[in-house]
C-alpha cells in the first residue's frame, strides 16, 4: 500500500514505506485511520501541515 499526505494547498507527500496501519472504527461519525511509518527527512514538516491522506494499493484507491 502506498500513502501520501496533502497539504491544505494541495501539495502531495509520499509517505516512505507504511510498517503498519490500522482501522479504528467509533461509534462516532467519523473512524481513523493509523499508520505507521519510519521518519524521514523533511517528513515531519509534511505531517505537521498535512490536512489530507490517501492510501492506494494496486492503483486503486482504499483510504482518504
Amino acid at each position: 500500500m502506498e500513502a501520501y499526505v496533502f497539504s491544505a494547498r494541495g501539495e502531495r507527500t509520499a509517505l516512505p514505506v507504511l510498517l503498519g496501519w490500522d482501522v479504528v472504527h467509533s461509534a462516532l461519525d467519523c473512524d481513523a485511520f493509523e499508520l505507521t511509518v519510519p521518519l524521514a527527512e523533511g517528513l515531519s514538516e509534511a505531517l505537521e501541515t498535512a490536512a489530507a491522506i490517501s492510501c492506494t494499493h494496486e492503483g486503486m484507491t482504499v483510504f482518504t
